[in-house]
Protein backbone atom coordinates (compact mmCIF):
# COMPACT_ATOMS: atom_id res chain seq x y z
CA UNK A 1 0.00 0.00 0.00
CA UNK A 2 1.08 3.65 -0.43
CA UNK A 3 1.09 5.85 2.63
CA UNK A 4 -0.90 9.05 2.24
CA UNK A 5 -1.00 12.09 4.47
CA UNK A 6 -3.07 11.44 7.49
CA UNK A 7 -4.16 8.14 5.97
CA UNK A 8 -4.75 5.00 8.12
CA UNK A 9 -6.05 2.23 5.92
CA UNK A 10 -6.94 -1.12 7.56
CA UNK A 11 -5.19 -4.06 6.04
CA UNK A 12 -7.07 -7.34 6.30
CA UNK A 13 -4.84 -10.38 6.76
CA UNK A 14 -6.73 -13.60 5.93
CA UNK A 15 -5.40 -17.12 6.88
CA UNK A 16 -6.95 -20.17 5.10
CA UNK A 17 -6.91 -23.82 6.38
CA UNK A 18 -8.24 -27.26 5.30
CA UNK A 19 -9.32 -29.88 7.93
CA UNK A 20 -6.67 -32.56 8.32
CA UNK A 21 -7.94 -36.20 7.94
CA UNK A 22 -7.29 -37.95 11.29
CA UNK A 23 -4.41 -40.36 11.30
CA UNK A 24 -5.67 -43.76 12.50
CA UNK A 25 -4.65 -47.38 12.78
CA UNK A 26 -5.62 -50.58 14.49
CA UNK A 27 -4.51 -54.00 15.77
CA UNK A 28 -5.43 -57.69 15.53
CA UNK A 29 -5.24 -60.68 17.86
CA UNK A 30 -4.64 -64.42 17.55
CA UNK A 31 -4.79 -67.21 20.11
CA UNK A 32 -2.09 -69.77 20.90
CA UNK A 33 -2.87 -72.59 23.36
CA UNK A 34 0.00 -74.58 24.87
CA UNK A 35 -0.18 -77.87 26.79
CA UNK A 36 -3.60 -79.04 25.56
CA UNK A 37 -4.25 -82.02 23.27
CA UNK A 38 -5.69 -80.86 19.96
CA UNK A 39 -8.79 -83.02 20.39
CA UNK A 40 -9.59 -81.27 23.67
CA UNK A 41 -9.63 -77.85 21.93
CA UNK A 42 -12.42 -78.69 19.54
CA UNK A 43 -14.93 -75.80 19.56
CA UNK A 44 -13.09 -73.85 22.28
CA UNK A 45 -12.91 -70.03 22.17
CA UNK A 46 -11.50 -67.33 24.44
CA UNK A 47 -12.68 -63.75 25.14
CA UNK A 48 -10.02 -61.00 25.26
CA UNK A 49 -10.80 -57.40 26.25
CA UNK A 50 -8.82 -54.65 24.52
CA UNK A 51 -8.90 -51.34 26.45
CA UNK A 52 -7.72 -47.77 25.66
CA UNK A 53 -8.43 -44.34 26.99
CA UNK A 54 -12.09 -43.73 26.39
CA UNK A 55 -13.02 -47.17 25.10
CA UNK A 56 -12.73 -50.95 25.05
CA UNK A 57 -13.83 -53.94 22.99
CA UNK A 58 -14.26 -57.67 23.60
CA UNK A 59 -12.85 -59.96 20.94
CA UNK A 60 -13.52 -63.70 20.68
CA UNK A 61 -10.50 -65.76 19.64
CA UNK A 62 -10.80 -69.35 18.44
CA UNK A 63 -8.28 -71.91 19.65
CA UNK A 64 -7.24 -72.68 16.06
CA UNK A 65 -5.01 -69.54 15.96
CA UNK A 66 -7.02 -67.65 13.33
CA UNK A 67 -6.36 -63.85 13.34
CA UNK A 68 -9.20 -61.68 14.61
CA UNK A 69 -9.17 -57.99 13.67
CA UNK A 70 -9.67 -55.40 16.38
CA UNK A 71 -10.85 -51.82 15.73
CA UNK A 72 -8.98 -50.27 12.81
CA UNK A 73 -9.98 -46.63 13.40
CA UNK A 74 -8.16 -45.79 16.60
CA UNK A 75 -6.28 -42.52 16.66
CA UNK A 76 -2.54 -42.69 16.10
CA UNK A 77 -0.78 -42.74 19.44
CA UNK A 78 -3.57 -44.53 21.27
CA UNK A 79 -2.19 -47.06 23.70
CA UNK A 80 -4.13 -50.34 23.80
CA UNK A 81 -3.74 -52.95 26.57
CA UNK A 82 -5.30 -56.37 26.94
CA UNK A 83 -6.85 -58.65 29.55
CA UNK A 84 -8.40 -62.11 29.46
CA UNK A 85 -9.24 -62.79 33.10
CA UNK A 86 -8.99 -66.43 34.14
CA UNK A 87 -9.13 -67.83 30.62
CA UNK A 88 -11.54 -70.51 29.50
CA UNK A 89 -11.60 -73.66 31.60
CA UNK A 90 -10.73 -76.86 29.74
CA UNK A 91 -11.78 -80.12 31.37
CA UNK A 92 -8.81 -82.16 32.49
CA UNK A 93 -6.35 -79.25 32.46
CA UNK A 94 -5.13 -76.60 34.90
CA UNK A 95 -4.93 -73.04 33.52
CA UNK A 96 -1.42 -71.66 34.00
CA UNK A 97 -1.83 -68.12 32.75
CA UNK A 98 -2.06 -65.82 29.72
CA UNK A 99 0.69 -63.85 27.98
CA UNK A 100 0.25 -61.02 25.44
CA UNK A 101 3.00 -60.42 22.91
CA UNK A 102 3.34 -57.51 22.87
CA UNK A 103 1.73 -56.59 26.19
CA UNK A 104 0.33 -53.41 24.65
CA UNK A 105 0.38 -51.60 21.32
CA UNK A 106 0.65 -47.95 20.38
CA UNK A 107 -1.46 -47.19 17.35
CA UNK A 108 0.44 -46.06 14.28
CA UNK A 109 -0.90 -44.65 11.06
CA UNK A 110 -2.43 -47.47 9.06
CA UNK A 111 -0.72 -49.95 11.35
CA UNK A 112 -2.27 -53.36 12.30
CA UNK A 113 0.10 -55.30 14.50
CA UNK A 114 -0.97 -58.83 15.46
CA UNK A 115 -0.91 -59.47 19.21
CA UNK A 116 -0.36 -63.13 20.11
CA UNK A 117 -2.38 -64.19 23.13
CA UNK A 118 -0.87 -67.36 24.56
CA UNK A 119 -2.70 -69.47 27.12
CA UNK A 120 -0.72 -72.20 28.90
CA UNK A 121 -2.17 -75.27 30.58
CA UNK A 122 -0.88 -78.35 32.33
CA UNK A 123 -2.70 -81.66 32.18
CA UNK A 124 -4.62 -82.29 35.38
CA UNK A 125 -3.74 -85.46 37.23
CA UNK A 126 -7.05 -87.34 37.14
CA UNK A 127 -8.81 -87.62 40.48
CA UNK A 128 -9.65 -91.28 40.85
CA UNK A 129 -10.88 -93.80 43.39
CA UNK A 130 -12.33 -97.27 43.53
CA UNK A 131 -14.42 -99.77 45.46
CA UNK A 132 -14.21 -103.31 46.81
CA UNK A 133 -16.69 -106.14 47.38
CA UNK A 134 -17.17 -108.94 49.89
CA UNK A 135 -19.66 -111.81 50.00
CA UNK A 136 -21.93 -112.78 52.88
CA UNK A 137 -24.01 -115.98 52.59
CA UNK A 138 -26.93 -116.52 54.96
CA UNK A 139 -28.84 -119.72 55.59
CA UNK A 140 -26.23 -122.21 54.34
CA UNK A 141 -24.23 -124.64 56.48
CA UNK A 142 -20.54 -123.79 56.42
CA UNK A 143 -19.59 -127.23 55.10
CA UNK A 144 -21.86 -126.71 52.08
CA UNK A 145 -20.00 -123.52 51.12
CA UNK A 146 -16.63 -125.19 50.67
CA UNK A 147 -15.13 -123.99 47.39
CA UNK A 148 -18.16 -121.90 46.41
CA UNK A 149 -17.72 -118.58 44.61
CA UNK A 150 -20.07 -115.97 43.18
CA UNK A 151 -19.69 -113.67 40.15
CA UNK A 152 -20.77 -110.04 40.57
CA UNK A 153 -20.80 -107.53 37.69
CA UNK A 154 -19.95 -103.92 38.52
CA UNK A 155 -21.17 -101.46 35.85
CA UNK A 156 -20.59 -97.76 35.21
CA UNK A 157 -21.02 -95.43 32.27
CA UNK A 158 -18.62 -96.66 29.63
CA UNK A 159 -17.44 -99.80 31.37
CA UNK A 160 -18.01 -102.86 33.54
CA UNK A 161 -16.06 -105.59 35.30
CA UNK A 162 -16.84 -109.07 36.59
CA UNK A 163 -15.50 -109.85 40.07
CA UNK A 164 -15.40 -113.32 41.64
CA UNK A 165 -16.22 -113.38 45.36
CA UNK A 166 -15.44 -116.34 47.58
CA UNK A 167 -18.03 -117.43 50.13
CA UNK A 168 -15.52 -116.93 52.97
CA UNK A 169 -16.17 -113.18 52.99
CA UNK A 170 -12.69 -112.13 51.84
CA UNK A 171 -12.58 -108.61 50.38
CA UNK A 172 -12.02 -108.39 46.61
CA UNK A 173 -10.76 -105.09 45.16
CA UNK A 174 -12.55 -103.62 42.17
CA UNK A 175 -10.95 -101.08 39.80
CA UNK A 176 -9.16 -98.33 41.75
CA UNK A 177 -8.69 -95.88 38.85
CA UNK A 178 -12.24 -94.77 38.17
CA UNK A 179 -12.79 -91.02 37.75
CA UNK A 180 -14.20 -89.18 40.76
CA UNK A 181 -17.98 -88.88 40.48
CA UNK A 182 -18.43 -92.15 38.58
CA UNK A 183 -21.57 -94.01 39.72
CA UNK A 184 -21.10 -97.79 40.01
CA UNK A 185 -24.00 -100.26 40.29
CA UNK A 186 -23.98 -104.02 40.78
CA UNK A 187 -25.76 -107.17 39.60
CA UNK A 188 -25.33 -110.87 40.33
CA UNK A 189 -28.07 -112.49 38.25
CA UNK A 190 -29.64 -115.57 39.81
CA UNK A 191 -26.83 -116.27 42.26
CA UNK A 192 -24.82 -119.46 42.45
CA UNK A 193 -26.86 -122.62 42.96
CA UNK A 194 -26.04 -124.56 46.13
CA UNK A 195 -27.26 -128.13 46.23
CA UNK A 196 -29.92 -128.63 48.87
CA UNK A 197 -30.81 -124.92 49.17
CA UNK A 198 -33.25 -122.50 47.52
CA UNK A 199 -31.77 -119.11 46.50
CA UNK A 200 -33.77 -116.29 48.09
CA UNK A 201 -32.13 -113.22 46.58
CA UNK A 202 -29.13 -110.90 46.66
CA UNK A 203 -28.75 -107.54 48.42
CA UNK A 204 -26.02 -104.94 47.85
CA UNK A 205 -25.11 -102.60 50.72
CA UNK A 206 -24.86 -99.92 49.49
CA UNK A 207 -26.81 -100.48 46.27
CA UNK A 208 -24.41 -98.22 44.35
CA UNK A 209 -21.31 -96.14 45.06
CA UNK A 210 -20.15 -92.74 43.86
CA UNK A 211 -16.39 -92.72 43.38
CA UNK A 212 -14.50 -90.29 45.61
CA UNK A 213 -10.86 -89.25 45.44
CA UNK A 214 -8.71 -92.10 46.79
CA UNK A 215 -11.88 -93.71 48.20
CA UNK A 216 -12.37 -97.47 48.41
CA UNK A 217 -15.73 -98.32 50.04
CA UNK A 218 -16.47 -102.00 50.63
CA UNK A 219 -19.82 -103.13 49.23
CA UNK A 220 -21.32 -106.11 51.07
CA UNK A 221 -23.08 -108.56 48.73
CA UNK A 222 -25.44 -110.74 50.76
CA UNK A 223 -27.00 -113.90 49.31
CA UNK A 224 -29.80 -115.54 51.29
CA UNK A 225 -30.84 -119.17 51.04
CA UNK A 226 -33.33 -121.48 52.69
CA UNK A 227 -32.63 -125.16 53.17
CA UNK A 228 -34.47 -127.24 50.61
CA UNK A 229 -36.68 -129.97 51.98
CA UNK A 230 -34.92 -133.10 50.75
CA UNK A 231 -36.70 -135.00 47.99
CA UNK A 232 -36.82 -138.59 49.14
CA UNK A 233 -38.46 -141.90 48.38
CA UNK A 234 -38.09 -145.58 49.15
CA UNK A 235 -38.82 -149.15 48.10
CA UNK A 236 -40.34 -152.35 49.47
CA UNK A 237 -39.74 -156.08 48.99
CA UNK A 238 -41.83 -159.22 48.93
CA UNK A 239 -40.85 -162.89 48.70
CA UNK A 240 -42.15 -165.45 46.22
CA UNK A 241 -41.07 -169.09 46.61
CA UNK A 242 -41.57 -171.46 43.70
CA UNK A 243 -41.35 -175.27 43.77
CA UNK A 244 -41.90 -175.81 47.52
CA UNK A 245 -44.98 -177.35 49.14
CA UNK A 246 -46.78 -174.83 51.28
CA UNK A 247 -46.50 -177.03 54.36
CA UNK A 248 -42.70 -177.02 54.00
CA UNK A 249 -42.63 -173.21 54.07
CA UNK A 250 -44.17 -172.85 57.49
CA UNK A 251 -42.08 -170.36 59.51
CA UNK A 252 -39.49 -169.84 56.80
CA UNK A 253 -37.92 -166.43 56.20
CA UNK A 254 -35.23 -165.06 53.91
CA UNK A 255 -32.68 -162.27 54.41
CA UNK A 256 -32.16 -159.80 51.52
CA UNK A 257 -29.51 -157.05 51.57
CA UNK A 258 -30.37 -153.75 49.84
CA UNK A 259 -27.29 -151.65 49.01
CA UNK A 260 -26.74 -148.09 47.73
CA UNK A 261 -23.89 -145.63 47.64
CA UNK A 262 -23.05 -144.84 51.22
CA UNK A 263 -25.38 -147.37 52.87
CA UNK A 264 -27.12 -150.76 53.03
CA UNK A 265 -29.86 -152.53 54.98
CA UNK A 266 -30.82 -156.14 55.64
CA UNK A 267 -34.52 -156.96 55.30
CA UNK A 268 -36.18 -160.20 56.44
CA UNK A 269 -38.87 -161.49 54.08
CA UNK A 270 -41.41 -164.09 55.11
CA UNK A 271 -42.27 -166.87 52.67
CA UNK A 272 -45.94 -165.88 52.75
CA UNK A 273 -45.31 -163.00 50.31
CA UNK A 274 -46.11 -160.19 52.72
CA UNK A 275 -44.64 -156.82 51.65
CA UNK A 276 -41.75 -155.50 53.77
CA UNK A 277 -40.94 -151.78 53.57
CA UNK A 278 -37.35 -150.73 53.01
CA UNK A 279 -36.02 -147.25 53.95
CA UNK A 280 -38.39 -144.50 52.78
CA UNK A 281 -36.01 -141.55 53.20
CA UNK A 282 -33.43 -142.18 50.52
CA UNK A 283 -32.49 -139.17 48.36
CA UNK A 284 -34.13 -139.00 44.95
CA UNK A 285 -31.84 -140.51 42.31
CA UNK A 286 -30.28 -143.09 44.65
CA UNK A 287 -29.72 -146.43 42.90
CA UNK A 288 -30.50 -149.48 45.07
CA UNK A 289 -29.41 -153.04 44.23
CA UNK A 290 -30.14 -156.34 46.02
CA UNK A 291 -28.45 -159.59 47.03
CA UNK A 292 -29.56 -162.69 48.93
CA UNK A 293 -26.52 -164.93 48.80
CA UNK A 294 -27.34 -168.66 48.63
CA UNK A 295 -30.92 -168.33 49.87
CA UNK A 296 -32.40 -170.18 52.84
CA UNK A 297 -32.07 -173.98 52.75
CA UNK A 298 -35.38 -175.89 52.82
CA UNK A 299 -35.19 -179.54 53.81
CA UNK A 300 -36.00 -181.83 50.90
CA UNK A 301 -35.46 -179.16 48.25
CA UNK A 302 -32.59 -177.96 46.09
CA UNK A 303 -32.19 -174.17 45.83
CA UNK A 304 -32.18 -173.12 42.17
CA UNK A 305 -31.49 -169.38 42.44
CA UNK A 306 -32.98 -165.96 43.24
CA UNK A 307 -34.35 -163.34 40.86
CA UNK A 308 -35.10 -159.69 41.65
CA UNK A 309 -37.80 -157.92 39.66
CA UNK A 310 -36.66 -155.27 38.98
CA UNK A 311 -32.96 -155.96 39.51
CA UNK A 312 -32.44 -152.43 40.89
CA UNK A 313 -34.52 -149.35 41.59
CA UNK A 314 -33.84 -145.62 41.18
CA UNK A 315 -35.45 -143.66 44.00
CA UNK A 316 -38.14 -141.20 42.93
CA UNK A 317 -39.84 -138.50 44.99
CA UNK A 318 -42.36 -140.18 47.32
CA UNK A 319 -41.98 -143.40 45.28
CA UNK A 320 -42.20 -146.87 46.84
CA UNK A 321 -41.86 -149.59 44.18
CA UNK A 322 -42.24 -153.20 45.34
CA UNK A 323 -39.38 -155.47 44.31
CA UNK A 324 -40.38 -159.12 43.97
CA UNK A 325 -37.69 -161.51 45.20
CA UNK A 326 -38.36 -164.97 43.73
CA UNK A 327 -36.59 -168.06 45.04
CA UNK A 328 -36.92 -171.26 42.98
CA UNK A 329 -36.50 -174.78 44.32
CA UNK A 330 -36.79 -178.31 43.01
CA UNK A 331 -37.94 -181.23 45.20
CA UNK A 332 -35.08 -183.47 46.24
CA UNK A 333 -35.40 -187.19 45.16
CA UNK A 334 -35.29 -189.34 48.41
CA UNK A 335 -32.13 -191.37 49.03
CA UNK A 336 -33.16 -195.00 50.03
CA UNK A 337 -31.74 -198.46 50.68
CA UNK A 338 -32.81 -201.77 52.35
CA UNK A 339 -31.68 -205.07 53.98
CA UNK A 340 -32.29 -208.91 53.82
CA UNK A 341 -32.36 -211.73 56.41
CA UNK A 342 -31.44 -215.36 56.48
CA UNK A 343 -31.98 -218.00 59.22
CA UNK A 344 -29.32 -220.24 60.71
CA UNK A 345 -30.40 -222.98 63.21
CA UNK A 346 -27.77 -224.67 65.27
CA UNK A 347 -28.09 -227.89 67.37
CA UNK A 348 -31.14 -229.38 65.59
CA UNK A 349 -31.04 -232.38 63.30
CA UNK A 350 -31.79 -231.40 59.80
CA UNK A 351 -34.71 -233.89 59.57
CA UNK A 352 -36.32 -232.12 62.51
CA UNK A 353 -36.18 -228.79 60.70
CA UNK A 354 -38.20 -229.89 57.72
CA UNK A 355 -40.92 -227.33 57.06
CA UNK A 356 -39.95 -225.09 59.98
CA UNK A 357 -39.97 -221.27 59.58
CA UNK A 358 -39.36 -218.38 61.90
CA UNK A 359 -40.90 -214.94 62.00
CA UNK A 360 -38.56 -211.96 62.64
CA UNK A 361 -39.81 -208.44 63.10
CA UNK A 362 -37.55 -205.68 61.73
CA UNK A 363 -38.04 -202.23 63.26
CA UNK A 364 -36.48 -198.89 62.24
CA UNK A 365 -36.44 -195.19 62.79
CA UNK A 366 -36.64 -192.94 59.74
CA UNK A 367 -33.45 -190.94 59.37
CA UNK A 368 -33.87 -187.16 58.97
CA UNK A 369 -33.23 -185.90 55.46
CA UNK A 370 -30.46 -183.46 55.04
Amino acid sequence: MTITEDGNPVVTVTNTYTKEEPKVGGFSLKKVVEGVDEADLDGKSFTVTASWEGGSKELILDADGSVVAGPQDLPVGTVVSFTEGSGTAIEGYVFGGVEFDPESVTITEDGNPVVTVTNTYTKEEPKVGGFSLKKVVEGVDEADLDGKSFTVTASWEGGSKELILDADGSVVAGPQDLPVGTVVSFTEGSGTAIEGYVFGGVEFDPESVIITEDGNPVVTVTNTYTKEEPKVGGFSLKKVVEGVDEADLDGKSFTVTASWEGGSKELILDADGSVVAGPQDLPVGTVVSFTEGSGTAIEGYVFGGVEFDPESVIITEDGNPVVTVTNTYTKEEPKVGGFSLKKVVEGVDEADLDGKSFTVTASWRVARRS
